[in-house]
């Protein structure tokens, strides 16, 4: 008979299941301990003293040979030695499984809470950010938080066909798991990701003759809407969401709820944007004043510009560009930068202590800049006049 099949002067091999649980005590490895049960099963587990002095019993596995038992409860031994608890840890990566099952507690749920209720809920682009995590980590989401590696999610990131999404996903998600780590969400270091590729920056300016050809074939509202983006510089949701109750006289005030940066500005019309609104049929102070066909907001700009494009034998430019083309072109008419902006309604327009203190918003300075904005865009688009710059 072989030391290593004795428990007690009882050959492991030799016992049969009972009617009862059957427990049989090592006598190599102090503490290790088999319970055979009725159906076959065995039970190892590993009775010492805990980290603190408390007798504990630790499960070691089941089904395992001798020598693999032994083995394993080593392992159980020198971790609880160390301030480790086997029966902790197993209890909450059980917890975190339900937790999964169920749907919470996953990246999913984790994503859902920041973007809903979390820091990133007030976010303008909070609704795209969350998809767009969904979708690039989609291998993941499902998974407890607890669980998943900062490997896990370097790896997805990774392997996304796109760099610059990717890289947008990872800029994203990293104050999402700061946010969670500091709550006991994920594991510590997780946020700690590389981005795949730089991000790079667009610098995309539609230059004098891409502008003509594009003004001559702007229709309905979708066209009046690039023109009003193109004479005030400003955001595409701002434009389009514009109604009839903003406009008093020659003045435009987008509401703080609609502005990027979440505070009230007003615009100084030019005399070319007045003229527009002349031309479309005033409605309530509630209505659009460039609605769709069905007077909703405009969509399909994505289409829309396709066709633009296509038509106008112009490409690679998106709406946002547009902003960029009016500020190039303001600084090219000898606008002030910090003028420049106050037209793309930057929250800041100076920096340190000035912009603590200087609150002003240029309102003549910006009426200038955005009439000799529009009186340059006819002299391009009709071939007349000559340029006139703003002296500094």
């Amino acid at each position: 008979m072989r030391r290593s099949e004795v428990f007690r002067g009882v050959q492991l091999a030799a016992t049969r299941p009972s009617t009862v649980p059957i427990e049989l005590i090592d006598g190599l490895m102090p503490g290790l301990r088999v319970r055979i049960m009725p159906t076959g099963a065995r039970n190892w587990s590993l009775s010492i003293r805990d980290s603190k002095g408390t007798r504990r019993r630790f499960v070691v596995g089941t089904g395992l040979p001798l020598a693999e038992a032994r083995k394993r409860a080593g392992e159980v031994r020198q971790a609880v030695r160390a301030g480790a608890d086997p029966t902790a840890e197993r209890r909450r990566a059980r917890r975190r499984a339900e937790a999964a099952r169920d749907g919470t507690g996953t990246l999913a749920a984790l994503i859902e809470a920041y973007f809903t209720t979390g820091p990133a809920s007030t976010q303008r682009r909070a609704s795209r950010s969350k998809q767009l995590l969904l979708t690039v980590f989609k291998k993941l989401v499902n998974a407890a938080a607890l669980d998943i590696e900062r490997a896990d999610l370097q790896l997805a990131a990774d392997g996304w066909a796109s760099a610059s999404s990717a890289s947008l996903a990872v800029r994203v998600l990293r104050p999402c798991l700061k946010w969670a780590t500091k709550r006991g969400h994920v594991k510590a270091g997780v946020a700690d990701l590389d981005q795949p590729g730089k991000i790079v920056k667009r610098e995309r300016v539609l230059n004098a003759t891409e502008l003509k050809a594009v003004w001559g074939l702007l229709r309905g509202a979708h066209g009046d809407v690039i023109r009003w983006l193109l004479w005030t510089g400003c955001r595409l949701n701002e434009a389009a969401g514009m109604t009839w109750g903003e406009v008093s006289g020659s003045l435009w005030t987008i509401p703080a709820p609609r502005s990027k940066n979440g505070r009230q500005r007003s615009i100084p019309l030019p005399r070319q944007a007045i003229d527009l609104l002349l031309q479309r049929a005033p409605g309530q102070v509630d209505h659009l004043v460039f609605p769709s066909a069905r007077g909703g907001v405009l969509s399909n700009w994505d289409r829309e510009t396709k066709k633009l494009q296509e038509a106008s034998a112009t490409s690679g430019w998106h709406r946002h560009d547009l902003r960029r083309t009016v500020a190039t072109m303001l600084g090219d008419l000898g606008v002030a930068p910090h003028v420049v902006s106050v037209v793309l309604g930057h929250a800041h327009i100076a920096e340190g202590a000035t912009a603590v203190y200087a609150l002003s918003r240029y309102q003549r300075e910006h009426h200038e800049a955005l009439q000799v904005l529009a009186d340059e865009i006819d002299r391009i688009v009709t071939g007349r006049g000559n340029v006139v710059r703003l002296t500094v």
